[in-house]
C-alpha cells in the first residue's frame, strides 16, 4: 500500500502543472488515508495527510478540497483539537449545499465508524435528520 501511495504522491508532483491525472491521484491518496484511519494506523495517516497538504488544489477542485477538509477534520478531532469537529461539519454542509447526497451519506457513515472506533464525538446529531 505504501509503495502505491508513494507513486500517487509522485504523480501529484508530476501533474502539478497539468490537470490530467491529478484528481485521481489525490483521490487515491485520500482513500488510503481513510484506510489507515479505519485500521488505526495513525502514523501512516499523519504521514500522508502532511503530504496531501503540500499540494495546491485548483479552484475548481471542489470535491478534492472538501475531501481534504473532511480528512483534516477527522484527524484534528482524533488528536484532541475541537476545531476538527467544525471542519467535519463544514465538509458535510458543502455536500448538502451541492446536493451531493451520496457523498454526504458516505462521509457521515465514515464519521459514525470513526466515532465508534476511537470513542470520539463529532456532534453529528443534527446532521442525521438530513440522511434519513
Amino acid at each position: 500500500v505504501e509503495l502505491i501511495l508513494e507513486r500517487a504522491v509522485m504523480s501529484l508532483a508530476v501533474y502539478k502543472d497539468s490537470r490530467n491525472g491529478r484528481s485521481e491521484s489525490f483521490r487515491m491518496l485520500s482513500n488510503a488515508i481513510v484506510y489507515f484511519i479505519q485500521n488505526d494506523r495513525r502514523s501512516y495517516a499523519w504521514k500522508y495527510l502532511e503530504k496531501m497538504d503540500d499540494f495546491n488544489l485548483e479552484e475548481d477542485m471542489y470535491f478534492e478540497a472538501n475531501l481534504r477538509l473532511l480528512l483534516k477534520g477527522i484527524w484534528e478531532t482524533l488528536r484532541g483539537n475541537d476545531q476538527g469537529k467544525e471542519k467535519v461539519k463544514q465538509s458535510l454542509k458543502v455536500c448538502e449545499y451541492l446536493s451531493s447526497e451520496q457523498y454526504q451519506k458516505m462521509n457521515y457513515e465514515l464519521l459514525i465508524y470513526v466515532e465508534k472506533l476511537f470513542n470520539v464525538d463529532f456532534e453529528l446529531e443534527e446532521m442525521s435528520a438530513y440522511l434519513s
